[in-house]
């Protein structure tokens, strides 16, 4: 049985009494422990460590608007002991909870509930939250680090004569290190860069900054472009002869975002370990990339974005100050970076932007999604997530990716080790005054599509049932009209899976068309390398399954007849379906003697009456 934890003062513990009765009714147990007769378990400073270590999750509710000057220290707790956390919105708690990553986060009764009831449901979840917890505890709010942070601020600014050389040979030492001491040598970096703009000023102060920094030793960079003009020669002017491989492709159709990136992964250079998806209004680093595959750290199951600018007041608070004194010899210049600058605010600055080096922190900082400015994704990640959808229209791209990756069991990091400069929106203003009514409108499809697929974030389950081509196109209405059993079947299971919680998309004969959390999507335009199904279901026909499917779980529904893709089977589809559903002994040994199905096989056969079950789907 799942264990619910509340500790605390017994004049709060109302706020966890309140969620007894519905844990009650699902099988779930809670346990409090403070000073009040009503405790489950009474308080003891000495034992209460060992009651806590009993539980699986952890509740940390406060009432957050009335009191939002109270500590972290609930939280730091619990976190210590590897526990996964639902927390109220605390500030002290926001300042290091990464929703979905190390806790979640809950603004009611229900929503706590809602919380526990998937926390207790996803076992795996739970405990890779519960580990990052841990780690977050560590690096942040450990006796050792509060004790030191505590010292330098009695200190203030005092400190001994000697340590301000010490600490700026040390940090000349790690800047001077190569990227051949930093970046694995067997690595081989595919980078995309996406444009469409008529103005190059950005694309090629970006080129200039790849130019001048370190960089993988094999390396690609390839300009996708959909502008009013080729700037293959422009690009080609500011890319020495010994410099990196730099390639152009230029659409004459204007490309989305996803579909740019898309076409580029497409015709990437052959053996790239490793994707950067690089927005063209960037300034690269000179240790950007070295700093990057340094906190990597050789792991093939990270996306990571770097440390900016543009990441401030999201990811950071951190102020970032540029100084140079190139262009000023009597005095030094300095600028400070924040979100959303222009190019004429660092001209100033000249070169010192390529030098920058703000930290060399290279610990990995969970997100809940990866902006794809400057994304580094090991080629295992893309392979198994796949391209970007490109229903999106320059926007909400970046968080669904990151939404299925996590499906799959990767992660979404940040690193303040790597420091990437991004103007930010560029391409997103030049759209807006191209045309006002548009952008606004594509910002909104974004905006409901992203609600729509993923209300919850990665903790969305999304069930995909493909029932293909079909006499007639059919849609929600349809049912009153009358059509096959197939379809119906495949309704009724859609809205029964909404009802539990799914969101659901049906790939048949459709025209595009949403109803709540059900959406209808033409078979046609189905790309299964852009989409992610914890569970999908495809009726009679094996057509639809290869290897571009990303699924956790395939079940074919036989109905009552043979499937329709012919007599054999192959072996590979045989491999990746988990469940063939039958509605009885004889259709299911008709069905087996039919394809001629080998033996090994046969226990993925599964006989269910009414068509569906419950448990095939858990």
């Amino acid at each position: 049985m799942t264990t619910v934890f509340y500790f605390g003062y017994g004049g709060h513990s109302w706020q966890a009494e309140q969620l007894r009765e519905a844990l009650t009714e699902l099988n779930i147990k809670l346990v409090t422990c403070h000073e009040y007769p009503n405790a489950d378990v009474k308080w003891d400073r000495y034992t209460f460590i060992s009651e806590l270590d009993k539980a699986d999750i952890v509740i940390c509710p406060v009432r957050s608007k009335m009191e939002p000057a109270k500590s972290v220290n609930r939280l730091a707790m619990a976190w210590s002991r590897g526990k996964a956390c639902i927390v109220s919105p605390l500030p002290a708690y926001l300042k290091y909870v990464v929703p979905g990553v190390n806790a979640l986060v809950a603004n009611s009764k229900e929503e706590f509930l809602s919380h526990i009831e998937y926390l207790h449901a996803h076992a795996a979840h739970r405990i890779d939250m519960g580990k990052a917890g841990k780690d977050t505890a560590n690096q942040y709010l450990h006796p050792r680090k509060l004790i030191h942070t505590f010292i330098k601020e009695i200190e203030g600014t005092q400190k001994h004569a000697a340590e301000p050389e010490v600490v700026q040979v040390l940090e000349a030492e790690v800047a001077q290190e190569s990227a051949a001491q930093q970046i694995p040598k067997d690595v081989k970096l595919q980078i995309i860069i996406p444009h469409y703009t008529a103005d190059l000023t950005y694309l090629k102060a970006c080129v200039r900054s790849l130019v001048a920094a370190d960089l993988p030793l094999n390396t690609d960079v390839l300009v996708v472009s959909s502008s009013a003009a080729d700037p293959s020669i422009d690009i080609a002017q500011c890319v020495p002869l010994d410099g990196p491989v730099f390639r152009c492709l230029h659409s004459t159709t204007r490309l989305s975002f996803s579909q740019a990136n898309n076409l580029g992964i497409k015709n990437a250079a052959e053996g790239v370990t490793h994707f950067l998806l690089l927005n063209d209004d960037t300034i690269v680093s000179k240790y950007s990339l070295p700093g990057m595959f340094r906190a990597l750290g050789g792991k093939d199951n990270i996306m990571l974005n770097p440390y900016s600018n543009c990441d401030q007041g999201w990811l950071h608070t951190d102020k970032l100050v540029v100084k140079s004194d190139q262009d000023s010899p009597n005095k030094s210049t300095s600028l400070v970076l924040h979100p959303g600058m222009k190019m004429e605010q660092v001209d100033n600055i000249g070169s010192a932007l390529h030098d920058y080096n703000p930290s060399q922190d290279y610990t990995l900082h969970g997100t809940p999604f990866c902006a794809m400015y400057a994304t580094l994704i090991p080629n295992r990640v893309l392979r198994a997530v796949g391209l970007l959808n490109e229903a999106f229209l320059n926007g909400g791209e970046d968080a669904d990716y990151s939404y299925r990756a996590h499906k799959l069991g990767f992660h979404t990091n940040w690193t303040r080790g790597g420091f990437v400069f991004h103007f930010g929106g560029r391409s997103r203003t030049v759209a807006q005054i191209e045309d006002p009514e548009k952008h606004i409108r594509e910002d909104q499809f974004n905006n409901s599509l992203l609600r729509k697929r993923w209300p919850k974030g990665s903790a969305s389950k999304r069930l995909g049932i493909w029932t293909g081509p079909a006499w007639e196109s059919w849609n929600f209405d349809s049912l009153a009209a009358g059509i096959g059993g197939s379809e119906i079947c495949a309704l009724k299971l859609a809205e029964t899976a909404v009802l539990n919680g799914w969101q659901v998309t049906m790939i048949g004969d459709h025209k595009p068309e949403w109803l709540g959390s059900i959406e209808l999507l033409p078979w046609r335009s189905w790309n299964p390398e852009s989409d992610f199904f914890d569970a999908l279901v495809v009726s009679r026909n094996l057509n639809p399954i290869d290897w571009r499917i990303k699924a956790k779980k395939i079940l074919v529904w036989v109905h009552d007849i043979y499937c329709l893709n012919g007599k054999t089977i192959a072996e590979s589809v045989l491999q990746r379906v988990d469940h063939f559903l039958v509605l009885s002994p004889w259709h299911r040994d008709f069905w087996l003697s039919y394809h001629q199905v080998p033996e090994k096989y046969h226990h993925k056969v599964v006989v269910v009456p009414n068509g569906v079950s419950i448990e095939l789907f858990t």
